[in-house]
């Protein structure tokens, strides 16, 4: 039998080595992921996004509204609502020809 605290902490310890490292994006991929969101926000057309996250990434797509090279953030429309992205948790992105 485990006590309640004992289980906590081995769920909590579970979770620590489920987390994985952002993987990192060389320039030319930088640059390509950059050339594709231009695209898509000057053609006002649909892009899709590879986010990184702790657990699992996540795959979004959306029309790119604006941008704020300030705050290295995007802002996109996905299904009607307004989401910002912030440039470094995007791992790929690619436009309507590759879907």
């Amino acid at each position: 039998m485990m006590l309640p605290q004992h289980k906590e902490q081995s769920l909590r310890q579970a979770q620590e080595w489920k987390k994985r490292k952002r993987p990192t994006i060389d320039a030319q991929e930088q640059e390509r992921i950059l050339q594709e969101i231009g695209q898509a926000l000057q053609g006002k057309t649909t892009v899709t996004l590879t986010l990184f996250e702790e657990y699992e990434d996540r795959v979004i797509s959306g029309v790119p509204v604006s941008y704020s090279q300030h705050r290295k953030t995007l802002r996109m429309e996905i299904e009607g609502e307004p989401e910002w992205i912030h440039f470094d948790d995007i791992i790929s992105a690619a436009g309507p020809d590759y879907y």
